[in-house]
């Protein structure tokens, strides 16, 4: 329970906090970030969000595959993400359950090189 955490919308978004709390060197992201452009207009809620580097994480579930709707939904938010300077690292099941080992490389080397980029020292 004291793992628990009400902001989670998901088994798998509880399975990837709890995967990247387990990780050396990765600052903790926040569930569920609003992200709004530079003039303050609303982008959209992604599941975990590093606002100083401006990094996102969302989980694609399946029917973020096949479900035509969300798919472009999905995509008209990754363009605006990206418009706004955010850089948007899907996960999947795979991710999660099968290569957890390399999914924290990823998110490792994402915000590094943010860091980098944006010449912020830690998140």
């Amino acid at each position: 329970m004291a793992d628990a955490d009400p902001r989670a919308e998901s088994p798998p978004e509880t399975r990837t906090r709890l995967i990247l709390r387990g990780a050396t060197g990765i600052p903790e992201p926040t569930p569920q970030l609003v992200v709004c452009d530079d003039r303050g207009v609303f982008i959209g809620r992604v599941d975990f969000g590093w606002r100083a580097l401006r990094v996102a994480l969302e989980y694609q579930g399946d029917h973020h595959r096949v479900d035509k709707v969300q798919w472009r939904r999905d995509a008209v938010r990754a363009t605006r993400l990206a418009g706004a300077g955010w850089v948007l690292l899907p996960i999947t099941a795979h991710d999660l359950f099968v290569d957890p080992r390399g999914f924290v490389l990823r998110v490792r080397e994402a915000l590094a090189r943010r860091a980098r980029e944006l010449g912020v020292l830690s998140a």
